[in-house]
């Protein structure tokens, strides 16, 4: 048998934990995701090595954080709406999507590490930096600051100016 479900792998990753560690793992399922594996586990009576083999292999991988990055954005979204919806409904939903999303194109940033911004930073003319700086939450944007060199540490009064100018200024597009 090859080409596990993944409700067939977690099933056979189950099988194959003492019945204690198996136990602990079913308590975290909802009723219905345990009655799901609960069939699987039935149907999935005599295995072979080389299916057991290769469902521990994907969750050893899985586990240990080897996968691939997972992919989004408007492309994507774009992408999966068009397939499923056809090209004009999904522009509809996308235009909801996107009138009704807070997100910012610098929500990336939140995630990165103060010390690489400020890395990255280093050099950039004032403005660029106080742009940066007024689109991180306030605790990341002080990390990166404390991170700058001693002379672009002036920069708060710029991204203040920055924000101020662009809430008085800009009006979101619709």
């Amino acid at each position: 048998m090859t080409g596990l479900t993944d409700r067939q792998t977690a099933a056979v990753v189950l099988m194959n934990l003492d019945r204690a560690q198996a136990i602990e793992v079913m308590k975290h399922l909802s009723e219905s995701e345990a009655e799901a594996v609960a069939a699987e586990i039935i149907d999935l009576q005599n295995l072979d090595a080389a299916t057991t083999a290769q469902a521990l292999g994907q969750f050893h991988r899985i586990a240990s954080g080897h996968l691939p990055p997972a992919r989004g954005g408007r492309d994507i979204a774009a992408g999966l709406l068009e397939a499923t919806f056809g090209a004009e409904r999904a522009a509809a939903v996308l235009g909801r999507v996107g009138s009704s999303s807070m997100t910012s194109s610098f929500e990336f940033l939140g995630s990165a590490d103060p010390a690489q911004l400020a890395t990255l930073l280093d050099g950039e003319l004032p403005q660029t930096v106080a742009l940066v700086l007024a689109h991180l939450p306030t605790d990341r944007a002080a990390a990166v600051l404390a991170a700058l060199e001693p002379f672009e540490q002036d920069l708060p009064g710029a991204a203040t100016r920055y924000n101020d100018y662009v809430t008085r200024n800009c009006t979101p597009a619709p």
